[in-house]
């Protein structure tokens, strides 16, 4: 697999604002250290992980939308800077559909209150795109808009 371009902290924090300026939320980074190792995980998922595209967009999500870097507008920021990802990549992003993500969080949830565990869901939303991703430029070729 050929080496990713990963997202910069500049790119991050444009992302974060854009999220603010559409969305409303205060302004601020909580801790600067947050932020610098929310941003190393999606390396350290390709580099030492030997992650694939998916893995590292999930791990931009997970990592952002954990460690709470921004005064607001964490999750949101986090789900942005993974398509961001995705799509800097050419992955597009829109093989998932937003009723699709619903679905499987509802039925692992369900899964979960019922003390199952797998079945044959994905294990995250971002095994779903294994596979399925459409890169730049396929969409007319399959078919697609």
């Amino acid at each position: 697999m050929t080496e990713p371009a990963f997202l910069s902290r500049e790119r991050v924090l444009q992302l974060h604002l854009i999220s603010l300026q559409q969305h409303g939320g205060m302004d601020g980074l909580r801790e600067s250290g947050l932020l610098d190792s929310a941003l190393m995980q999606p390396e350290a998922a390709f580099y030492y992980r030997q992650g694939d595209m998916a893995a590292v967009a999930a791990a931009y999500a997970f990592h952002l939308a954990q460690n709470q870097p921004f005064i607001d507008g964490n999750k949101r920021t986090a789900i942005t800077s993974a398509l961001a990802f995705l799509e800097l990549n050419g992955i597009s992003a829109t093989a998932i559909t937003d009723a699709e993500l619903y679905d499987h969080d509802r039925h692992r949830r369900e899964a979960a209150r019922q003390g199952r565990v797998g079945g044959n869901l994905p294990e995250t939303p971002a095994d779903m795109t294994r596979g399925n991703s459409i890169k730049r430029g396929e969409r007319k070729e399959r078919g697609g808009e």
